[in-house]
């Protein structure tokens, strides 16, 4: 049986890492499947020295034709090395950010939606999404938690109408795809976050068993 491919999208500050633990763990409790949680960009050894290049702050401005080709030769690296092969064999793959992200984050950078779309046209082998979580909660409240952090990297130093204008383009796309997406409020209590998430979890679940 074909694996499923989980993404968790959302600005900085949300709370995505440790929700891809949370759905790490009640997979690897109740489901009798390999899980690998992976991220982006990253993932491989050659694509987490693509994010070193993508997260650190130059004095040199980097073009965002640039940023979105980074993107692109680590998702093709990573979807080819990594997601699919798992998939194909059956596992489950959680992934901090995919093409989503992409869509949100350039395109609040000044990236048109089809400049995005011929892009990743590239690259045919690239999965659609199982199920995507979107966690989402207040520019205002992820800022304080950025700014509680000792360091931030090039993308999290940005401005918070930047993040407001990457939070927009998530919500439209929750629009486009309502059957992919799980919109999970993440200014809630950590406890009821993770909650929210495992319920979802235990309806694919059951699709995935019933199939």
């Amino acid at each position: 049986m074909k694996g499923k491919f989980i993404t968790v999208e959302g600005i900085e500050g949300v709370g995505k890492t440790t929700s891809v633990r949370v759905i790490a763990d009640f997979l690897h409790q109740y489901a009798d499947v390999e899980v690998i949680a992976t991220r982006e960009p990253g993932g491989t050894a050659f694509c987490e020295r693509l994010r070193d290049l993508f997260t650190r702050e130059y004095h040199e401005p980097i073009h965002v034709d640039t940023e979105i080709l980074l993107l692109y030769a680590s998702r093709n690296q990573h979807v080819n090395q990594l997601i699919l092969p798992a998939l194909q064999r059956g596992a489950w793959v959680i992934c901090d950010r995919f093409t989503d992200a992409t869509f949100a984050y350039q395109n609040a950078s000044g990236v048109s939606l089809d400049r995005i779309k011929q892009i990743q046209s590239w690259l045919p082998n690239i999965p659609t999404p199982d199920l995507t979580f979107l966690l989402d909660a207040p520019v205002s409240l992820c800022i304080k938690r950025l700014n509680a952090r000792a360091t931030k990297d090039r993308i999290e130093s940005r401005n918070a109408d930047y993040f407001s204008q990457v939070r927009d383009n998530y919500l439209s796309l929750v629009n486009e795809y309502k059957n992919r997406f799980c919109v999970v409020d993440g200014s809630k209590p950590i406890q009821d976050v993770h909650a929210a998430i495992e319920s979802r979890l235990s309806m694919l679940l059951k699709n995935h068993v019933d199939c």
